[in-house]
């Protein structure tokens, strides 16, 4: 009888923790609680956490990393270009990449305020729920004869506030 009752309790905390996984990966607030890697870029001066899995595509620039659950993809933007701007020419895209609408929300990462950009139930499923945040550097930064003054991450939406609380930017 006993030994009954301990299976029935095991079971009952299988499911459980399954239905919170299964929650939590629904609602965008995955936690890659397993092991991660480290990403650093001297070129673009930035620094962050992602799972280990995931593996470089991009042979050449090494800036894109994917795996079976997700993505992150790591650029810049400048020049002429504000915030806003920046922020338009993602929402405006002919291909809708967020959606119609998508959630805009103001984010603080390593002393600077961008904006996260989270894409709505019918965004282009080809964009593989993809978000993006768009953080302004410290300073300007140098990348191929390119001045960038905004770091532009994008990342799958499950993954990208847990990857973007380890952003750290360079000297």
């Amino acid at each position: 009888m006993e030994r009954k009752k301990i299976i029935w309790i095991i079971l009952a905390a299988a499911i459980l923790f399954a239905g919170i996984f299964l929650f939590a990966k629904k609602e965008g607030n995955f936690s890659f609680a397993g092991s991660k890697s480290e990403f650093i870029s001297t070129e673009y001066k930035v620094a962050l956490k992602y799972p280990s899995e995931w593996e470089t595509i991009s042979l050449e620039e090494k800036l894109r990393y994917e795996g079976e659950n997700g993505f992150f993809e790591v650029t810049g933007a400048g020049g002429e270009l504000t915030l806003t701007d920046i922020i338009s020419s993602e929402l405006d895209h002919v291909r809708m990449p967020y959606g119609s609408k998508p959630e805009v929300e103001s984010i603080k990462i390593d002393g600077q305020t961008g904006v996260l950009l989270m894409p709505s139930k019918d965004a282009d499923p080809l964009m593989k729920d993809q978000a993006v945040l768009i953080l302004p550097y410290p300073g300007p930064v140098l990348v191929n004869g390119e001045t960038y003054e905004y770091l532009v991450l994008w990342v799958d939406k499950d993954y990208i506030k847990e990857i973007a609380k380890t952003i750290e930017f360079l000297e």
